[in-house]
């Protein structure tokens, strides 16, 4: 932004309209842009949550697969298996 324009902004007149369309329609679009990215927000929290890990590790002395999405889960984050 140009230094010099900047001052056309705080005008009485642009601030006037700048106000006028915020009443109108302005914080209705931002509002209602917070609350959809909030539920979109909320909504992916919760896919990641609650969705298995989509990997397994092999376990080379049990022969058989670890699901380690299963055991960091559990609060003690460590892979003893593996």
């Amino acid at each position: 932004a140009d230094a010099e324009n900047l001052s056309l902004l705080t005008h009485p007149l642009v601030l006037a309209l700048l106000k006028y369309k915020w009443n109108s329609l302005g914080r209705y679009v931002y509002y209602l842009a917070l609350i959809v990215y909030a539920v979109f927000l909320c909504l992916l929290t919760l896919f990641i949550t609650y969705t298995p890990a989509p990997f397994n590790v092999y376990n080379e002395t049990g022969k058989e697969m670890v699901d380690l999405s299963a055991l960091l889960s559990d609060g003690s984050a460590a892979c003893t298996d593996i």
